[in-house]
């Protein structure tokens, strides 16, 4: 847990120097680099004991070592045919291809990391009112499945999400495509992003609002065939089962009571911004998929596709407030819940070293 407090001490302290000061031209720029420097130190240099799964990708990556290009390829055959035995090949090439420049579990977690902070890194930097916030955010809420835990989704998120966003933003479709096609080998829910594109456009007003509320609310009645709609598309038929004491409260309230307010201020907070209307749009459609968690929590990984933008919603929905005094003391007592959360489930750190 100290670590974790002491990361995001250095990057308030950090946002003093670099931004609140105003001594620094470029300040948010160098305020973002170090946030991510952070984030790449904190998450790459995990022991194996931190996260749920690191443990069990070692051994995935330990294993790939005696695996040759044969049956790589087979496995890839397979999957193109759709064998239900096969899941995700396109990872299993990536750690193959890493393995030529490093066979060390460890340099591959900071390669992994790379991968998803600097791109996170670069879209907090282009999109975010305020950047300290939106890596608060991060800090908070979705550290601990990016930056401790998953290692083929973060890759995806890192790459088709925060990537692929600029790209789309550029209307640069045909790039956005490309490593869409790349990834979803890496982890086959990527496929989901295929909507990216058409919810860059798709309009918002006061008719499409009240639909979206109406679908989550639909959503919510209809969670089972709903996902076990979701997991055929994804390729994860294991993830349509009911698990008793499945959910996440405390998230899907945070979620719902953020999404709703943004519906409420989409005109004052979002209306007059560039590409305003993507924010809300990604919003919305983790707010009609959230239903499935409290399923099966392994629904998660498609919300957290979408969820993300809420570290450019938040700061955009503060804006709306006029006092800048006001407006700053609202942004220090959610992040204080935030942390006051985050301490609740007393979360361990161990560097590698320290095995």
């Amino acid at each position: 847990m100290n670590v974790y407090l002491s990361n995001l001490a250095l990057m308030a302290l950090g946002y003093f120097i670099w931004v609140f000061t105003k001594k620094f031209k470029n300040g948010r720029l160098y305020f973002c680099v170090q946030a991510t420097i952070q984030w790449v130190l904190v998450s790459g240099l995990r022991s194996t004991r931190v996260g749920a799964d690191t443990q069990r990708y070692h051994d995935i990556f330990e294993s790939v070592k005696n695996t040759d290009w044969s049956e790589i390829a087979d496995s890839f055959k397979y999957w193109l045919l759709g064998s239900e035995t096969v899941k995700d090949p396109g990872y299993t090439v990536l750690q193959k291809i890493f393995q030529y420049f490093s066979t060390d579990y460890q340099v591959f977690l900071v390669f992994v990391a790379i991968c998803f902070m600097v791109p996170l890194g670069i879209w907090i930097y282009r999109n975010s009112t305020d950047p300290f916030f939106s890596f608060a955010l991060f800090s908070a809420l979705f550290y601990s499945f990016f930056a401790i835990t998953g290692i083929r989704q973060t890759l995806v998120t890192g790459i088709v999400v925060f990537l692929g966003d600029e790209l789309l933003k550029k209307k640069k479709y045909v790039p956005f495509f490309i490593i869409l096609l790349i990834m979803i080998p890496v982890h086959r829910s990527a496929i989901a992003l295929v909507i990216l594109p058409l919810l860059m456009n798709l309009p918002q007003n006061a008719m499409v609002r009240v639909g979206t509320v109406v679908l989550a609310i639909a959503a919510y009645f209809f969670r089972q065939p709903f996902l076990t709609l979701i997991s055929g598309i994804v390729g994860y038929d294991a993830y349509d089962s009911y698990i008793e004491g499945a959910g996440a409260t405390t998230f899907t309230l945070l979620y719902y009571a953020l999404f709703l307010l943004a519906l409420v201020l989409y005109d004052s907070a979002l209306g007059g911004v560039k590409h305003g209307r993507r924010i809300m749009n990604f919003i919305t459609v983790g707010a009609i998929l959230l239903p499935l968690v409290s399923i099966n929590p392994s629904a998660m990984r498609a919300v957290q596709y979408f969820s993300v933008f809420l570290m450019l919603l938040i700061p955009h929905v503060l804006d709306t407030i006029e006092k800048k005094e006001t407006r700053t003391y609202v942004g220090i007592i959610f992040i204080v819940v935030l942390v006051a959360l985050m301490a609740k489930n007393s979360p361990t750190y161990t560097f590698f070293w320290q095995i």
